[in-house]
């Protein structure tokens, strides 16, 4: 259902961006929404943080699933399926 690209250096073993993947078998549409994340975050000196702000901000993204410029991009099955076959 979506595809949320979070920051890098937010967990402490990594210092590479991770993804949550958004599972759904039970939606009325083949669309994915992709997310992303990775500017909302808090330096600090050993890891980034995802504050409260950017898990809200992220949700209502989530919740709106539609297109938003800089942050996010509804993309239907044959758009995917087309990309996948260039």
């Amino acid at each position: 259902e979506a595809v949320v690209d979070l920051p890098p250096h937010v967990f402490y073993s990594s210092k590479i961006n991770a993804a949550i993947l958004v599972l759904n078998k039970n939606k009325s549409h083949n669309d994915i929404l992709f997310i992303d994340a990775s500017h909302l975050f808090e330096s600090d000196r050993r890891r980034n943080k995802i504050r409260l702000s950017h898990s809200k901000q992220v949700m209502d993204v989530f919740r709106k699933f539609t297109t938003q410029e800089g942050i996010s991009y509804r993309a239907t099955q044959s758009e995917i399926e087309s990309d996948r076959n260039n």
